[in-house]
């Protein structure tokens, strides 16, 4: 439990109708028909090509980082707990990936500044201005997951990180791929397209496990 705790203690740390009279006049009736017609028209009808709605950055960082440190945390603990040689030097490689990942997201919030309200549905530690400048390290239910694993033992633990890195690969591949597509800023849009395919391959090679 010593390690668990060292481990959220660090990511603590580290942390949006008309009606129209009738007239005799042909011509003004015509009109009339005309305008009737063009102002009957739903007024919350979304134009047909439209484009559909984009994904903010604050969406997206505090969707990404909580399921980047979480598969970061529980690598960390598989590399000293895990009883298989190949999960330790799989659990090795993704950590440090994902501690690059982590520290990508966090120079995009150093360079714009906070951009997640108080209002997020995620919560946060509110500064006087009501702003967050991040989303949490992590979401309760991952927390449970770390204590669970922390709890784990030998080949138990090993199943146990398997299947929970799996969930967390498989959301966050999903994560990044929505925002490659529906995203709405470009340097984020980059790192999502620039991990999704290393997500992929750990997902691949996690079913190898």
């Amino acid at each position: 439990m010593k390690a668990l705790f060292a481990i959220l203690g660090l990511l603590a740390a580290g942390s949006f109708a008309a009606s129209v009279a009738a007239s005799p006049d042909e011509t003004q009736a015509l009109q009339n028909s005309s305008h009737f017609v063009q102002n009957t028209a739903p007024q919350n009808a979304a134009p047909e090509d439209a484009a559909p709605p984009r994904i903010a950055p604050a969406q997206f960082i505090t969707q990404a980082l909580p399921s980047v440190n979480f598969v970061n945390s529980a690598s960390r603990l598989a590399i000293g707990k895990a009883s298989s040689a190949k999960i330790r030097n799989f659990a090795q490689q993704i950590s440090d990936e994902q501690a690059l990942v982590a520290r990508s997201l966090a120079g995009f919030i150093n360079k714009v500044g906070p951009i997640v309200t108080a209002r997020s549905a995620y919560g946060g530690a509110t500064a006087k201005s009501g702003i967050v400048s991040a989303g949490p390290p992590l979401l309760p239910a991952q927390v449970d997951e770390l204590r669970r694993l922390s709890a784990a033992q030998g080949r138990k633990f090993d199943a146990l990180y398997i299947s929970t890195q799996m969930d967390a690969l498989q959301q966050l591949a999903a994560i990044y791929n929505d925002f490659i597509t529906k995203g709405d800023d470009p340097s984020l849009q980059a790192i999502a397209a620039r991990e999704l395919p290393k997500v992929q391959d750990r997902i691949s090679a996690l079913k190898g496990m």
